[in-house]
């Protein structure tokens, strides 16, 4: 026996705990940063279903911004633990999204299933290094089959992600009408309508910004795999949905200034053993390597407006239910 155990289960645990703390933190005080990243699913939304699964939701970053459109809204996470969400969130139930019996858990059927940023979290193992690349298939496969066991008829199920490093098609973010989604119009209004020439031409690497800056540098690993549009693509259709659509767009971060994204990133993504809970805390020496890793492997600039801009981009993946 490892008499050691309970205490490196304990530490792991603790350290586990703080991540998912500052992360909520940064999205609770900076949520409107990343708003565009809601536009395309703006789109995918039909306004005449009204049930919602926020599922792998996180702090509740859906359901904030889309909540109060839905009659219905329910939110599922492993850990529900510093979720905070949308005011009209009727249920929140801890359950792991791959969970096997997740459909008795849920006993529900929502018009929209939306995911947000968690499929690269879902894996086999513990370990995101794989020995065949046909296990990860049938897993998510599995899961996505269970997943369209939850959606009611003409259900859609909407799967947003970091696309991995071989996607290389993507336009820019559509400017969708969202006069539905009160909460998002006044945080397009806070940080700014843009066309696209305000940004310059730059090709994100979020996936490459993962693995070699904040894997190396967070207080946990990050341990993930990314799949393509067609990779997911393909995973939807053996799963029996129909009507599939994908596409990549850029969605860039917005920032009020260059201090608020360096904060932003040092907590969302856990850079730094330590906490600064304020952007004028943050030493220089990681101000500078996070800048850095911002430059190399995302791009950035400013708008007209002097608002701080830092590229990125998903890919938006819907499936509907089959009649």
């Amino acid at each position: 026996m490892d008499i050691f155990s309970p205490r490196k289960s304990t530490l792991k645990s603790n350290i586990n705990i703080a991540r998912a703390f500052r992360y909520s933190l940064a999205m609770n005080l900076c949520s409107k940063s990343r708003i565009y990243e809601l536009l395309p699913i703006v789109a995918r939304i039909n306004p005449d279903q009204n049930r919602l699964l926020d599922l792998m939701s996180g702090n509740g970053f859906i359901s904030q911004y889309f909540g109060n459109a839905f009659l219905s809204v329910d939110a599922l996470d492993k850990t529900t633990k510093f979720y905070v969400g949308s005011k009209n969130t009727n249920h929140v139930l801890k359950c792991d999204a791959a969970d096997e019996c997740i459909v008795s858990k849920v006993s529900k059927k929502y018009d929209h299933i939306i995911s947000l940023s968690g499929l690269h979290h879902l894996l086999p193992c513990a370990s995101s290094n794989i020995e065949s690349h046909d296990t990860m298939i049938d897993y998510r496969t599995q899961c996505l089959t269970r997943w369209k066991s939850l959606l009611s008829d003409r259900g859609r199920l909407i799967i947003v992600d970091v696309p991995s490093i071989h996607q290389v098609s993507w336009d820019f973010f559509p400017y969708a009408p969202a006069s539905t989604f009160p909460l998002i119009e006044n945080a397009l209004q806070s940080v700014g309508y843009f066309e696209e020439n305000t940004f310059i031409s730059v090709d994100p690497k979020p996936t490459l910004f993962f693995d070699q800056f904040v894997d190396q540098n967070s207080i946990t690993p990050h341990t993930a795999h990314f799949e393509t549009e067609s990779s997911l693509s393909l995973m939807l259709e053996s799963a029996g949905y129909s009507n599939i659509q994908a596409a990549t767009f850029f969605t860039p971060w917005i920032f009020d200034n260059t201090c608020q994204a360096i904060w932003f990133f040092h907590q969302l993504f856990g850079i730094g053993m330590k906490t600064y809970h304020t952007p004028d805390e943050i030493p220089q020496d990681l101000t500078s390597d996070i800048l850095t890793a911002i430059r190399k492997f995302l791009g950035c600039g400013y708008t007209e407006t002097g608002k701080f801009w830092v590229g990125w981009k998903l890919f938006y993946l819907s499936g509907d239910q089959s009649l």
